[in-house]
């Protein structure tokens, strides 16, 4: 009887030292990365024309979905400035209205903080801009950005 419970208990060891022999290696396989906020995200040139003609020519039914698609991506866009106007959220906050590149049917909206612009002459000049921020609100011809920044 004794003999008996001593291999049974031999035998439990050997497959809980297995069975924790095995857990460690799949660990070790099984590094999963960490996902990445919103802000931390690679930028991406877009093509705000691809995205709204994208936006006009799907069903109402899909289109939440294909807005889904680009909501929340960091993104580039060349741009040229179009107006300017006081924002709510403050006096060095300014509304600015951009349009894409050479098409002004097309329209990038965002609130740009004036205090992180020493030198403004970005605004006088009529070359185009280069703009960065996080897509927030697609609409027919506009799309909304946060975090909107002049490079």
């Amino acid at each position: 009887m004794d003999s008996m419970i001593l291999v049974i208990s031999v035998l439990i060891i050997i497959i809980l030292l297995i069975v924790v022999y095995l857990l460690i290696f799949q660990k070790k396989s099984k590094v999963k990365t960490p996902k990445r906020s919103v802000s931390h995200r690679a930028v991406n040139e877009i093509n705000p024309e691809y995205i709204t003609n994208k936006i006009s020519k799907v069903a109402p039914s899909e289109l939440q979905s294909v807005k889904q698609e680009f909501i929340g991506q960091r993104v580039e866009v060349r741009t040229f400035m179009n107006s300017k106007k006081a924002s709510r959220r403050g006096d060095t906050y300014r509304e600015v209205v951009l349009d894409y590149e050479d098409k002004p049917n097309i329209h990038i909206l965002g609130e740009i903080n004036m205090d992180d612009y020493e030198d403004q002459s970005w605004m006088t000049r009529g070359g185009k801009l280069l703009v960065t921020g996080v897509i927030s609100e697609i609409h027919d011809r506009e799309i909304v950005l946060d975090d909107l920044k002049i490079l």
